[in-house]
């Protein structure tokens, strides 16, 4: 499967459906975070790759408020003129509109 592969390449099999036990194994969600957890250790051994510290978060409130985005549904409506009505109002407005 690699042999022609012109790029450092890994191919990594954790298990095959047609082993039954194995098949068990892949279906465990702990067993699929081994398995991850034992290939970002290898690559990252290979390539001295280390772990990145996260920067103090910063300490103004504005700098805190820009880190998430919020969203509010603003109606829900059994007739869709009625939400077409209050979605031209939004736009308007100036507010992004999605109806679903």
């Amino acid at each position: 499967m690699l042999r022609e592969t012109h790029m450092t390449a890994i191919l990594v099999e954790c298990g095959f459906m047609t082993n039954k036990e194995e098949a068990t194994l892949l279906k465990s969600d702990s067993y699929r975070k081994k398995v991850a957890t034992a290939i970002v250790a290898g690559i990252a051994e290979t390539y001295n790759l280390k772990i990145k510290t996260k920067p103090a978060p910063a300490s103004s409130s504005a700098a805190k408020k820009s880190d998430k985005l919020y969203r509010v549904q603003v109606g829900a409506f059994a007739n869709l003129e009625n939400a077409e009505q209050l979605a031209e109002e939004l736009k308007k407005k100036g507010y992004p509109v999605i109806i679903i």
